[in-house]
């Protein structure tokens, strides 16, 4: 159940906004190829490259590196709904990669969280051993967003998939999100 759960909600956190920072127009097509599912991972490929080439030329700095970790997130995903684990690999350590570069250049919460995403679904496609090895570091990377930004949506959402899918954490989750929102 827990497994059904991480991979309905944790696909759509990589697509959350960190706080009132928005996403470039041009990323959204990658974006929704992915998430609309009516594309194949061949299809995709092109757009993957073009918003890829798009945050080369127009970001840099932890900005670009984020939105390449970002890139590499949805193509791992892409691949990962095919059931295509040996090519998602790749792109999920190129993700990772990317984040923690954004890292040691400015430790962010968006940063954080897409180092956490990248290795949560690292874990789902890679073997057992890597995901005992590794896998608590996705809720302290999390973690670590939040104590930047406690607003971070994507870091709360990763953390709550952790717990037992029983809906008032959610619930809980939501309100308390609400209420420091007003």
């Amino acid at each position: 159940m827990k497994y059904i759960f991480t991979l309905v909600f944790l696909p759509l956190v990589a697509a959350i906004p960190v706080s009132a920072e928005t996403l470039p127009e041009w990323f959204l097509p990658l974006r929704e190829a992915l998430y609309e599912q009516e594309l194949t991972s061949e299809q995709i490929m092109p757009i993957y490259q073009d918003v890829s080439a798009q945050a080369r030329s127009s970001l840099t700095g932890a900005r670009q590196l984020i939105m390449l970790s970002r890139c590499e997130f949805l193509m791992g995903r892409a691949y990962q709904y095919e059931e295509r684990k040996s090519e998602a690999v790749p792109h999920y350590e190129e993700g990772m990669l990317f984040a923690q570069r954004a890292l040691d250049l400015s430790p962010s919460a968006e940063a954080w969280q897409m180092l956490a995403e990248n290795l949560s679904q690292s874990c789902a496609v890679k073997s057992v051993s890597f995901a005992m090895a590794n896998g608590l570091n996705v809720e302290k990377y999390a973690k670590n967003a939040l104590a930047i930004d406690s607003r971070n949506a994507a870091s709360q959402i990763l953390i709550a998939a952790r717990l037992p899918p029983d809906g008032y954490t959610l619930l809980l989750l939501f309100i308390t999100s609400t209420k420091e929102s007003k």
